[in-house]
């Protein structure tokens, strides 16, 4: 069972796991989740999702979320160029590299942020299917804050599928996790109690929408006070 070979990395209680609400494309959706409060927010850049919000949201209604929320922007294999103007123009907090990125890519982009003085968390993403080597993580960890777990699909997530958690028994812990893959407010207690205790953020979205890009604000609302329920 997962719950015993995950024992051994449960040594301490970690600090209270927050939540991303990810996939926000529209003003309203955005206006009615802010005074939820979220820890993060998740905007879509890449162009082919269903979720993508750079014709759908402004700068300026992004730069109306409050600093007590995180905005994290999801980006898929984008040139280093372009993923800094983004930075700059939506003033992220955080990006979230949900494409095949190299460790060299994470590499140079973290040169890159030095140079140009911007703080940034870095959240590398990888796609979990039996076929998955955790020992690759290996290469990324000195580039990356996070790593964040999804369901392995042709389309970079987004599918509302759940992996298989029993394939990540074996992670080591060293870099907190952040979880995702097609979870909706009735899984986050039964995640929270099964996975190593290292694990930041859960990371929700397609099962807490009426369609892809549209926000069920009650289900949302349930799943940020079931998350806070569960950390305390």
């Amino acid at each position: 069972m997962i719950r015993e070979r995950c024992a051994r990395n449960l040594l301490t209680k970690s600090k209270p796991v927050k939540i991303k609400i990810c996939g926000i494309k529209y003003q309203r959706d955005l206006e009615s989740i802010i005074p939820l409060q979220p820890d993060y927010l998740g905007f879509i850049f890449y162009p082919k999702s269903a979720r993508c919000m750079r014709q759908t949201l402004s700068t300026d209604d992004v730069k109306l979320v409050p600093k007590s929320i995180k905005k994290v922007g999801v980006f898929v294999n984008e040139d280093i160029t372009e993923l800094l103007k983004m930075i700059k123009s939506y003033q992220l907090d955080g990006i979230q590299l949900h494409g095949d990125e190299s460790p060299e890519y994470l590499s140079e982009l973290q040169n890159i942020l030095k140079d140009v003085h911007l703080k940034v968390e870095v959240i590398k993403a990888f796609g979990i299917d039996p076929a998955f080597d955790l020992q690759k993580l290996n290469d990324y960890k000195q580039y990356c804050n996070y790593f964040l777990f999804d369901t392995k699909t042709p389309k970079y997530g987004g599918s509302g599928l759940q992996f298989d958690w029993n394939l990540i028994s074996d992670y080591d812990n060293e870099l907190s996790l952040w979880m995702s893959g097609g979870m909706d407010v009735e899984d986050v207690k039964k995640l929270m109690s099964v996975v190593h205790l290292n694990m930041a953020v859960i990371d929700m979205n397609s099962k807490l929408e009426t369609e892809p890009g549209v926000k069920d604000i009650v289900k949302v609302k349930k799943a940020i006070d079931e998350v806070r329920n569960q950390s305390k």
